[in-house]
């Protein structure tokens, strides 16, 4: 059994660096010195509501965001998965220019970059965005679930790259419109499009669905090494 870890990073103003590492019981402030580059490391970037809260805040109309269920999901999948609760009113684009410098830290180490996926919701989403232009890797997994906000068509950094994944609810009314982003990124080398017909709208993002679960342990590829 590959074995599983996660690890809640703390971002301060300008250095992204990992908080707590959880493995076996085991804690490190640190990734591990060395690092197995035949594991598969996710990145999970939550929505905004989750910003500066204890992990389950409560939204009116989409209930609560079970943070941990995620993360404790995407684990048993057997990513190695790097989160953190950010801090209140995070800047995208710095958090994904620190995001991106923590992804080179695992390439420079021997992983591949088929082995990294990064899944972001909503805001979360629009930092895994950024994250995919600073980069522009054609062979590095994003997932963007309900992220592909409309209202930043304009966005320069919204241009994406690598291989893509869209997962949005066809009742959300944040306007998302995924095909709109991927049509004029000309650097995504696959892309695919999810559209559930559950009713969730956009707390779609806040549990560990089963429907977009599954679909990232796809696209990451990891079931194809087990």
């Amino acid at each position: 059994m590959r074995s599983i870890l996660s690890i809640y990073i703390l971002l301060p103003t300008v250095l992204f660096c990992f908080l707590t590492a959880f493995s076996h019981g085991e804690q490190s402030e640190r990734l591990p010195k060395t690092i197995d580059p035949d594991s598969h490391y996710l990145f999970y970037l939550h929505g905004q509501i989750v910003e500066g809260s204890d992990g389950r805040p409560t939204h009116p109309q989409h209930g609560v965001y079970e943070y941990k269920d995620i993360v404790d999901s995407l684990e048993a999948k057997g990513f190695w998965v790097i989160s953190e609760v950010r801090q209140k009113n995070t800047n995208p684009a710095i958090y994904a220019n620190n995001l991106a410098s923590s992804i080179n830290e695992l390439k420079k180490a021997g992983v591949p970059s088929s082995h990294i996926t990064v899944v972001g919701g909503s805001k979360g989403g629009i930092i895994a965005c950024y994250t995919s232009n600073k980069l522009q890797d054609p062979e590095l997994n994003f997932v963007i679930l309900a992220g592909f906000f409309d209202r930043l068509k304009d966005d320069p950094q919204m241009l994406v790259y690598g291989r893509v994944l869209s997962i949005h609810d066809s009742s959300d009314k944040s306007g998302i419109n995924p095909q709109r982003f991927l049509k004029k990124s000309k650097g995504v080398t696959e892309e695919r499009i999810v559209v559930t017909k559950k009713g969730w709208g956009h707390s779609l993002i806040f549990k560990p669905r089963k429907e977009w679960i599954d679909e990232v342990v796809a696209w990451s590829g990891i079931d194809d090494e087990n």
